[in-house]
């Protein structure tokens, strides 16, 4: 499990708060990996929102009133068939939308799966103040520049306390503002990590393209917009080996779904269940994810989605829809898919209507029974 830290910079230096940048992407769908966010961080897009709102408004306001000047200037040549142009917007819509970014925000990030770092309780203001006037790191004389970092620092180290993690990364686009010259921790952060009964070892500090080019040697862009394209176009149309024989992605994904036992037995008299594929698997192009990479292998999952007949010694009980889960890998150096297989049923076992399961379990024991006193 890897600990992976954003910065405030790292978010919004992508033009992307809702991680959909093939960067960002890559680094929450990766498995192992737990992000987590500052809330000073959050605050501190949350301020930059209100900057540019306001210098929105601020800009309407001035352009408004150069227009007017010109207008007016045209009007003595006696010209009176233009008026001064409005540029429209709701204010008090722009103002309510604002006001509730960061609350809609927060729960948006908590939907991905993205956790929220609160600021430290146990941080005050006399604790600040006291880092200000003995000049500890990141303060520095005649400056008080820095609370916003200092307060992102701790919250770090409370995630370490809290999580006890040895691998913790803290992505940021400016090192400078958590390291020395020489790329080392700063004395004081040092001994609050070790108040913690964590070694400094255990953190490091990179930028984002030091982050990315630390876990592959391929451009996230490359890998959504080019790889995962080419990879999915191919599925339905590669051949797979499976018990034995070659098969159709369809064939090979419905024996892989036959064998997991999904139903199990008959409620009542135990009986195995039989299936049919009724429609082709559709593949979720929005559901591809990039979960690991390494030097030769590219990992994905993705979902499917189609609906699948349910028969009980050849009595038809139901069909239902069914989504699953597929496990993926990819050879760069090859360039063929060496492993693909289900990893979760998602949905299908809640779809099933138990009163025609029951109906077809008495129909099927019926003809049983049928059969039997036939013999005699």
């Amino acid at each position: 499990m890897t600990t992976i830290i954003l910065d405030t910079c790292v978010i919004e230096g992508k033009q992307d708060l809702f991680f959909k940048n093939p960067t960002l992407r890559l680094i929450r769908e990766i498995e192992g990996n737990e992000i987590y966010i500052p809330e000073i961080v959050i605050d501190e897009i949350n301020s930059h929102l209100f900057d540019k709102i306001k210098s929105f408004e601020n800009k309407v306001e001035s352009s408004r009133k150069k227009l007017s000047e010109i207008v007016e200037k045209i009007k003595i040549y006696n010209i009176d068939s233009i008026k001064t142009p409005d540029i429209v917007y709701n204010k008090q819509l722009l103002d309510k939308q604002s006001q509730c970014f960061k609350s809609n925000y927060t729960s948006h990030l908590k939907r991905m799966h993205i956790n929220i770092a609160n600021c430290p309780s146990n941080v005050s203001v006399n604790d600040v103040l006291q880092h200000i006037f003995n000049r500890d790191f990141p303060f520095k004389e005649g400056s008080d520049k820095g609370i916003k970092d200092f307060l992102i620092w701790k919250t770090i180290v409370n995630i370490i306390a809290d999580i006890r993690y040895k691998d913790v990364i803290f992505i940021t686009n400016n090192k400078k503002d958590f390291l020395l010259e020489n790329n080392e921790l700063p004395i004081n952060y040092k001994e609050d990590l070790n108040n913690i009964l964590c070694s400094p070892e255990c953190l490091k500090i990179m930028t984002l393209p030091e982050y990315i080019n630390s876990i592959t040697e391929i451009q996230p862009a490359e890998i959504y917009d080019t790889i995962i394209k080419q990879f999915i176009d191919r599925i339905p149309f590669e051949k797979y080996t499976q018990y034995g024989r070659a098969m159709c992605f369809d064939e090979f994904v419905f024996e892989d779904f036959k064998h997991m036992s999904v139903l199990g037995h008959s409620p009542c008299f135990n009986f195995d269940y039989d299936y049919e594929l009724e429609k082709s698997f559709e593949i979720d192009e929005d559901s591809i994810k990039c979960i690991g990479i390494n030097e030769e292998d590219i990992f994905f999952n993705f979902k499917v989605k189609s609906q699948i007949g349910v028969y009980i010694l050849d009595q038809y009980a139901d069909s239902c829809d069914c989504i699953l889960s597929i496990s993926a890998t990819y050879n760069k150096d090859s360039d063929t898919i060496t492993r693909q297989e289900i990893s979760d049923v998602i949905s299908f076992r809640e779809n099933i209507d138990t009163y025609k399961i029951e109906q077809a379990e008495i129909a099927a024991n019926m003809n049983i029974v049928s059969c039997d006193l036939e013999k005699y």
